[in-house]
This record gives structure tokens, C-alpha cells and sequence, in this order.
């Protein structure tokens, strides 16, 4: 709407007739550059102030909202939350916005510097009060690279608890033509991530996103796909490359997979507590096992024959026992089956999963929890599961009635939470320790619409939502061991791609990627932050 006000800016009364900005305090997210999304407009990540430990907003923000952003609160309002954010404004690049005296709308200008990173809002204004059990540690920031107009992609940090209270992270990013792999371990005893570390050839291969096993030890095994750019060929090559990780130091990139134009598909790595392992991928159209045994190395790939996989199609328990379910077609009967392997001290045989004489579901996933596995499949407009034991006894289905067939599942134990979109919000189903469901409740803010979640399953039964907004914001919701959900409180003021890891001791590792830096120097980052519950009275 057109409209004239009167601002007053510093020393400066200044009048004009333009169009107000509305939505997010008028400013319009970065768009997607890559894999790893992009973080938006924003600052440096900061705890929200619904529930969170801290003030909230971004590193230079005034705090609270925009008056554009809650649809306008008057021209005063507006006006007044420009003079406090021009306070603080740090970009040189922006600091003529709030300096000159050339006639401005406070709106349109506040939104201006929203949009690069200055004075952001509180996330966490406008969510109702609620009650933690624990506590958030601030942001670490385990990686930043120089924004500057570049073409940057960054994934969120993959994380694996070990030791006492120690993780280890892996993520990729790439800015230009070829990324790096970067990894990194948190040490409790300092309270801080060590210095990163790049694992991948660096030698002209273009690496992929990297796949992370660790023991309770802290050893690990990291492997990502690399490809190479074959000049005048129709087709590049690709190769599967790996490094390992003592508890102290990692190994140089060993070569898994020799040159091929064929692509390294659906692979997986899983370790031991002694440190063995197994990477399991598709070449083409055959599924294979690759052992890696501490002292001896990588050994040679084992075929298991023709397969088709899902998204899900395998998971590992913390002492190393795998499960794997593929499935296969026999094109003389015009049949499928749907089988499973479990790895121990080897792999088991091939055994039916399931009953596919009505056909072969379109998505399996598999899940581990705690001393079990649970295979999802979506048939007959509901979401069915079945148990697997590590001896691999399978149990008889059951169904989660009003799960949306594309559902996250996260699971430990008896406990499990069954989460998914309906429209713009999150829904979600637990299971109680009777073996009944309890009835969807939405648990997300209904203000919100979410781009991207993922939920996370405690021993205890205590469970983690995190989700990312239409914002580019990030937020959480805790599930209570008792099965009352706390409400959702903001934990970053610009973030994607969340990612949550719930360790045995109860604690969450949230990670995701964001942006901040503002005009002048803009730069993208990979954040990872801690949940810790109250110790019990």
C-alpha cells in the first residue's frame, strides 16, 4: 500500500511515499546454491528467546520483531526499530542506509538490512512460552568459507557420539569447481571442536558428500564418492575413496572402488566396536559388500547379485550388527521378494522380509534402535512396519493408521516416533511402551511452514524435533521421557538442512548450515549445537 510517514532517523526527519515490505520483516532468502541449500539472509546463528538460554536474534541484532514483520505496528514503531538497529549496523557496505539523509521508509529500509545479515529479528518472537528440561550450548562453528558472489554449497555436518561425551563430525563443501571433505572431533573435557581437517585426494577429483561410522572408542571410517572430469568423454569416471581414523589421527585417502564410468549408488559404511567395518553400495546393477578390517585394510568387494534399493535400505546397531533389505525381481515368474542379510561376526544368508504376493512396496526404511531394527513400508494407504531382532527373527506387521506414507521414523527400543508434513506443518505418532499409538498431535508452531525436519529418538523415550522454517529459521521441539511435548522455541536465527543425533546418555547434536556476514563479507557456515538434559533429581 502507498502511503506517507514521517521517520525519524538519528538526527535526520526525513518523508517519503514508497511501498512497505511485508513478510520476514520484508527480506527475501538467498536463493538455494547447491546440495547443502543456502542459509538465507542472516547473521551469525543465535539462540532464540522462547525457551532458549540467551536473548536471542543475531550476532549485532537489536531483538524483537520488525514492525514490518508482524504486518506493520505504525509508522513510529517501525521508525524507532530502525534508529536501534542503525546503531548497530556493522556492514560499511550498509552503513550508508542509515547515514545519509536522503528520504527513506523506514520500512522498506529496515528490510533492506534484514535481507543482508544486519539487526535481524528474534526468531523466537511470537512463540508461546515454554518450559525446557535442558539446556542448548551455543553455536560452534565448525566451518566457514568466503561467500563473495561464488557459487558455494554446504552440507549440514554429519555427527556420531563416542567416548565420554566426545562426537566426531564429517561434512563437504565447495565453492568453485571442486569441494573438499572436512571432519572434525568434539573433545567434552575442552568443551570445543578441534581445528577441521580435509580428508579427501585433493588431487583434481571432484569429492562428493561424505558418509561417517564411528565406534564408542571414537575410531571411524569416512568414505565419499570422487569424480573425474575426462576431457573430450561423453562420460567422467567416478572412484570410491575412504580414510580411517585411529582416535588421534586420519589416515591418507585409501582408493575402495577403481575408476569407472558407472556411478557409485546408494552406499553405506558401517563400523564395529572393534573397528571393522563394511561399505555397501550398487554399481550398476549389482549390490556389493566391501569389508575393511582394522590391521589389514580394505578387502575385495563381494557381488550379492541384481537388486533394487530404497532410501532406507540399511541400518547399524552400536555394536556393529547391520541390517540390509533389498529387493529383487524374477522376470521368468514376474515376481518379486523382498529380502534381508544381517552382518555379525558375517553375513547371514538371504531371507524373506516380507509377504509381496500383493507386490513389492516402492520404499523401505530401515532404522536402528537400540537392540533392534524396524523396516517401514507404505501398502494399502497406511504405513506398516515390522521388528527385526539381531538374531533375525522378524516380527509380524503392524500399522501406523494415519502416518503419511513418506514419514521420517526414529527409534530406540520400544520407543518410536513416526513424524511427517501435513501441509505446513509437522505431525507426529509415538509409540507408548504398551505397544499402543498415541494419537497425531501437530508439533510444529502452526504459524510455521516447514521446509525441512528430522526427529530423533533418547534410550529414555525422550525424543528431538528440529525443523527448518520458510525463513530460513530454525527451531526445535523436545518430547518429554513422560510423552508431553514442551513446545517449540527457536534455536538459530538462519539456518537449513537440520540434522539431529541423540546419544546414549540422552543429550541431542543438532547441526545445519547458515549464512551470515552481510554484504561486505558474506560467508556461508556449518553450525552444530548441543542439547543437554537436566540432570534427574
Amino acid at each position: 500500500m502507498e502511503h506517507s510517514r514521517w521517520c525519524a532517523l538519528g538526527i535526520f526527519v526525513v518523508v517519503a511515499s514508497v511501498a512497505c515490505s511485508g513478510g520476514k520483516g520484508g527480506a527475501e532468502p538467498a536463493a538455494s546454491s547447491g546440495a547443502g541449500g543456502d542459509g538465507g539472509a542472516g547473521a551469525k546463528p543465535g539462540a532464540g528467546s522462547s525457551g532458549s538460554p540467551s536473548s536471542g536474534g543475531k550476532s549485532g541484532a537489536a531483538g524483537g520483531s520488525a514492525g514490518s514483520a508482524s504486518g506493520g505496528s505504525g509508522a513510529a514503531a517501525e521508525c524507532a526499530e530502525l534508529a536501534a538497529c542503525c546503531s548497530s549496523v556493522t556492514d560499511s557496505t550498509l552503513q550508508g542506509v542509515c547515514s545519509s539523509g536522503a528520504q527513506v521508509d523506514c520500512g522498506l529500509t529496515l528490510s533492506i538490512l534484514i535481507a543482508n545479515g544486519q539487526c535481524q529479528p528474534d526468531p523466537g518472537a511470537g512463540l508461546p512460552p515454554v518450559t525446557l528440561d535442558g539446556s542448548w550450548s551455543e553455536p560452534s562453528q565448525v566451518d566457514n568459507l568466503l561467500w563473495q558472489g561464488q557459487t558455494v554449497s554446504i552440507s549440514s555436518p554429519i555427527i556420531h557420539a563416542c567416548g565420554e561425551g566426545d562426537a566426531l563430525a564429517a561434512w563437504f563443501f565447495q565453492s568453485g569447481e571442486v569441494g573438499q571433505v572436512q571432519v572434525a572431533r568434539y573433545l567434552s573435557a575442552s568443551g570445543s571442536w578441534q581445528v577441521m581437517k580435509q580428508v579427501d585426494q585433493n588431487s583434481g577429483y571432484r569429492p562428493g558428500e561424505p558418509l561417517l561410522a564411528v565406534t564408542p572408542s571414537c575410531e571411524a571410517l569416512v568414505v565419499w564418492e570422487e569424480r573425474l572430469p575426462v576431457l573430450g568423454s561423453s562420460s567422467d569416471e567416478y572412484t570410491l575413496v575412504g580414510a580411517s581414523y585411529d582416535g588421534s589421527v586420519f589416515s591418507s585417502p585409501v582408493t575402495l572402488q577403481p575408476l569407472s564410468t558407472a556411478r557409485i549408488e546408494a552406499p553405506y559404511i558401517a563400523v564395529s566396536p572393534e573397528g571393522d567395518g563394511v561399505v555397501i553400495f550398487k554399481r550398476g546393477q549389482q549390490l556389493f559388500h566391501q569389508p575393511y578390517g582394522v590391521g589389514s585394510g580394505v578387502q575385495a568387494a563381494e557381488a550379492v547379485g541384481e537388486a533394487s534399493l530404497g532410501p532406507g535400505y540399511v541400518a547399524s546397531l552400536s555394536d556393529g550388527t547391520t541390517l540390509q533389505v533389498h529387493t529383487t525381481y524374477d522376470s521368468v515368474t514376474s515376481t518379486s521378494a523382498v529380502l534381508f542379510q544381517l552382518l555379525t561376526s558375517a553375513w547371514s544368508e538371504p531371507k524373506p522380509l516380507l509377504d509381496t504376493s500383493g507386490g513389492a512396496p516402492q520404499r523401505l526404511v530401515t532404522v536402528a534402535a537400540g537392540d533392534r531394527f524396524y523396516v517401514f513400508y507404505p501398502t494399502e494407504g497406511a504405513l506398516r512396519f515390522v521388528s527385526v531382532t539381531s538374531a533375525g527373527v522378524v516380527s509380524e506387521p503392524s500399522m501406523v493408521a494415519q502416518a503419511s506414507a513418506e514419514a521420517s521414523v526414529a527409534a530406540y527400543g520400544e520407543h518410536v516416533l513416526v513424524a511427517w508434513k501435513d501441509g505446513k506443518q509437522i505431525r507426529a505418532a509415538r509409540r507408548v511402551a504398551g505397544g499402543d499409538w498415541a494419537e497425531p498431535t501437530t508439533i510444529s508452531f502452526e504459524a510455521h511452514e516447514v521446509l525441512d525436519f528430522d526427529v530423533a529418538v533418547a534410550p529414555d523415550g525422550a525424543a528431538m524435533l528440529a525443523y527448518q522454517s520458510v525463513d530460513y529459521d530454525v527451531f526445535a521441539n523436545r518430547l518429554a521421557a513422560s510423552g508431553e511435548w514442551l513446545g517449540p522455541h527457536a534455536v538459530a536465527s538462519s539456518g537449513t538442512g537440520p540434522r539431529l543425533e541423540a546419544t546414549e546418555g540422552g543429550a541431542f547434536w543438532l547441526s545445519y548450515n547458515g549464512s551470515y556476514g552481510g554484504l561486505a563479507m558474506p560467508q556461508r557456515a556449518a553450525w552444530i549445537q548441543r542439547f543437554t538434559p537436566n540432570a534427574a533429581p
